[in-house]
């Protein structure tokens, strides 16, 4: 017994990134110490599986059974303390993914020689951001032992249950959280030792083989908070059926992973942005400045790629829940939940607007407001329609007076735009408005004199019609389909977008026969650098409302209808608290942030001196 719990907790010492069951909702509290009965002999029979409906040997104890009195209440709710805990790991450790992902992806642009000029600069960018990286590792290292023995001593039966039902994943777990760890810290100390030829490309390699064991250790710890929601390899009652695929790839495992590392190369390449802002802001000439607004520009772009990802992860999530437990969709945009959803379309919303905005100063910084300013009311005003529509709740929790005011559960006219096709259509728009401002100011990098109206411009510009035209008309048909239908038009959504992208790369000033460009860096504007730092953090804000309605949507269930929860607080939390404690967590984070962005200021060897990077250049790498 000592042994396997000395196991159990070098497993939490030694955290991943992104134990899932980090991901603690505001609703569903984690248990305290069973009863001794709890735990009922092993039978040696064969059962049914609650998912896949297979017959399997039962190997495992039931789930225990609680009582109200098996909760400690000497700490007082002791979820919230779990919950910042827990939220903290989930932002460190996805944060040394992410980063880890556009370190690699630097190194190899080095490499290749994408571009003109000196190569060598995404090089050291990729070193320099490493450096941070590594000290965020440390943190979300300590992070995770701190979670786990939060939960061995405030909720031992719940960690207890999951350990036992793990069981045969955790020597590998283990073996690959160590791993990963060495391989991180040989990937960043062999950097300077291996700068040439194969030895270069070893370290590429390296840095793959990194990315590699980070994804699959994410994909592993997803698998605790999916089979919390969707369980699977396991009987009604909770015993084990020793199957440990059925109970890693439960319902709602692929798409939760498809969705969660997206959005941790999103917040890898949002902090990477800012530590460039951060950079601008305090450089001491203009050739620094130069250089960091460059580079935090390569950071956002990647940063906007993953974003874009995002609808198409989330809504083929929802998907997998409605085909899981219908109750549970309709609980999260319909029911309990939907007031939550709509806080967080609003804060997708202003995500869009933070990157026009930004763009758009980068465009006038350019000297493009002459040339397209113009048209950036249009910009702005199509994403307000788009964000009102994404706003529109289908169904809501409402008071009798509410209803009988409204004549019913929706509105005669704007229930219409509730729905999920007017949904969808207002948010893959906003996205194509979003690449449509990319491209203005990617021409604005390109001289007036060498700017002239071709047919290939016109052609991008009728594609764009067509692509926003097609959009449109598919969500308008998704009115007249079956919603189990309906679901299936993002595939086409996703192909019209990633088709337009294409596209705007293959139309660029290059391909239409500009070979030279004057990108004017370290002009941006203060405000710029503002909507860039307000997007970061709205990010994170993001990633915590979405964990928590996630979970939440579990309701009185620790783990969805086999160990209920009788805890006292065994209820959801109102819009202000749980919104209030996500933006508590989001402020320590970058509080956090900005120490290790300082440490490795000070902890940085000489003074700025890299080679000259010229507009030319700089231009030739993002576009040619």
């Amino acid at each position: 017994m000592r042994l396997k719990f000395l196991l159990v907790l070098l497993f939490g010492l030694l955290s991943p990134p992104i134990l899932a069951v980090a991901q603690i909702p505001a609703n569903t509290h984690l248990l305290s110490s069973p009863p001794s009965n709890t735990l009922k002999p092993i039978k040696s029979k064969n059962s049914r599986d609650a998912y896949y409906k297979v017959e399997g040997p039962v190997s495992g104890p039931r789930a225990p059974r609680l009582t109200a009195e098996s909760y400690p209440a000497e700490f007082g709710e002791s979820r919230v303390v779990v919950w910042i805990v827990a939220q903290q790991h989930v932002y460190w450790s996805g944060f040394v993914v992410g980063g880890l992902f556009l370190v690699t992806v630097l190194e190899v642009i080095g490499i290749m020689g994408w571009g003109s000029g000196h190569p060598h600069s995404y090089d050291r960018f990729g070193k320099e951001i490493f450096r941070f990286i590594v000290l965020a590792l440390s943190i979300a290292a300590a992070l995770g032992g701190l979670l786990f023995i939060s939960l061995m001593v405030l909720y031992p039966d719940l960690t207890m249950y999951l350990t036992n039902i793990f069981r045969p994943v955790f020597l590998v777990y283990g073996a690959l959280v160590i791993g990963f760890i060495l391989l991180t810290y040989g990937y960043y100390y062999s950097w300077e030792r291996m700068q040439v030829r194969l030895a270069k490309w070893l370290h590429v390699s390296l840095g793959v083989l990194v990315n590699v064991v980070g994804i699959v250790l994410t994909m592993l710890g997803n698998a605790w908070s999916s089979f919390m929601l969707s369980p699977a390899g396991v009987t009604a009652n909770g015993s084990f059926l020793g199957n440990v695929w059925h109970v890693i790839h439960t319902a709602l495992w692929n798409p939760l992973n498809v969705h969660r590392i997206a959005s941790h190369i999103l917040l890898g390449a949002c902090v990477v942005a800012v530590y460039g802002a951060y950079r601008v802001m305090t450089a001491k000439s203009f050739e620094e400045r130069q250089h960091y607004d460059w580079l935090s520009c390569i950071a956002f772009s990647c940063g906007v790629v993953a974003l874009i990802t995002m609808p198409f992860g989330g809504y083929w999530l929802m998907r997998e829940i409605y085909a899981y437990r219908q109750q549970m969709g309709i609980t999260l945009l319909g029911g309990l939940l939907a007031w939550l959803g709509v806080v967080l379309v609003m804060a997708m919303g202003l995500l869009f607007f933070a990157i026009n905005y930004y763009l758009w100063q980068r465009i006038d910084g350019a000297g493009g407001s002459v040339r397209y300013g113009r048209y950036s009311k249009y910009v702005y005003a199509i994403l307000a329609l788009c964000m009102m529509v994404a706003v529109t709740p289908h169904t809501i929790t409402m008071t009798p007076l509410e209803f009988q005011q409204m004549g019913g559960q929706q509105h005669e006219v704007l229930g219409n735009y509730g729905v999920e096709s007017a949904k969808s259509t207002a948010a893959w728009l906003m996205i194509v408005v979003t690449l449509w401002s990319w491209i203005l100011w990617k021409r604005c990098c390109v001289p007036d004199h060498m700017l002239r109206a071709t047919r290939r411009d016109w052609f991008l510009v009728v594609a764009f019609i067509i692509g926003a035209a097609n959009i449109l008309a598919l969500g308008i048909y998704g009115y007249f389909i079956p919603a189990n239908v309906r679901i299936g038009l993002q595939i086409p959504m996703l192909g019209t977008m990633v088709s337009l992208g294409v596209l705007a790369l293959i139309f660029s000033p290059k391909s239409s026969g500009v070979s030279h460009t004057d990108a004017p860096w370290g002009g941006l504007s203060s405000r710029g650098y503002a909507a860039l730092i307000f997007l970061a953090f709205v990010v994170t804000w993001v990633m915590g409302l979405g964990g928590y309605r996630r979970s939440s949507v579990r309701l009185f269930w620790h783990i969805n209808e086999v160990i209920r929860d009788e805890s006292p607080w065994a209820f959801t939390h109102s819009i202000g608290f749980a919104t209030n404690l996500i933006s508590l967590n989001a402020l320590l984070f970058w509080l956090g942030i900005g120490l290790i962005f300082w440490i490795a200021r000070q902890t940085s060897k000489g003074s700025y001196s890299p080679a000259h990077v010229g507009r030319e250049e700089v231009s030739q790498k993002l576009f040619g």
